[in-house]
């Protein structure tokens, strides 16, 4: 609300609270700074993409993605080029895929199309494996818990594996009873 005043003194403001100590804050800084002053956004997001915290560094990402200028192109087609590496910051491989499908420019685009093209195409869940690491374990369950079609899909889900178990444990009970047809007769003489 403030911020949509444009007080003069904002910006410097706003790269004060990017570095606060509540995550949130400090990402509501930052995309509020991205708005006003990019160059200070980019500085200041670069420096949160060194952060212990998760949440900041996804923050980072979702910011960089919308600040113009090859600088930030650059660092988002850096993090994508990294996703295959073991030291690659796993928790925000989906941010960074999120901010580079955003971007236009050819280098961001190239990293992205080698990233697509060096996926398994025999391993199915290649594609999803971003998402795998970097989720918040309490608001996925309270999502779970309070949606009803999440619930409804995923019981749905617990009785067709369950339905499949049966069916797969009476599949090798037909098959050991088969192969013991020689030494057993079930049927009375």
């Amino acid at each position: 609300m403030w911020i949509a005043g444009k007080p003069k003194d904002a910006d410097s403001l706003l790269v004060e609270l990017s570095t606060d100590s509540a995550d949130e804050v400090a990402a509501a800084a930052l995309t509020d700074l991205a708005k006003t002053s990019p160059e200070k956004a980019l500085a200041g997001a670069t420096q949160a993409l060194k952060s212990k915290s998760v949440t900041r560094r996804q923050s980072a990402w979702t910011v960089l993605a919308t600040i113009p200028g090859e600088a930030a192109a650059q660092l988002i087609a850096k993090g994508v080029q990294d996703i295959p590496s073991p030291q690659s910051d796993k928790e925000s491989q989906l941010e960074i895929l999120e901010a580079a499908a955003k971007r236009g420019e050819p280098a961001v685009k190239a990293a992205l199309s080698a990233y697509e093209s060096g996926l398994n195409p025999a391993d199915l869940l290649a594609k999803w494996m971003p998402a795998l690491y970097g989720g918040n374990a309490e608001r996925g369950g309270g999502l779970f818990f309070s949606h009803g079609s999440a619930s409804a899909s995923a019981a749905t889900v617990r009785v067709k594996a369950v339905t499949m178990q049966a069916a797969m444990q009476a599949r090798i009970w037909q098959a050991w009873a088969a192969s013991m047809t020689g030494f057993i007769s079930l049927k009375p003489s």
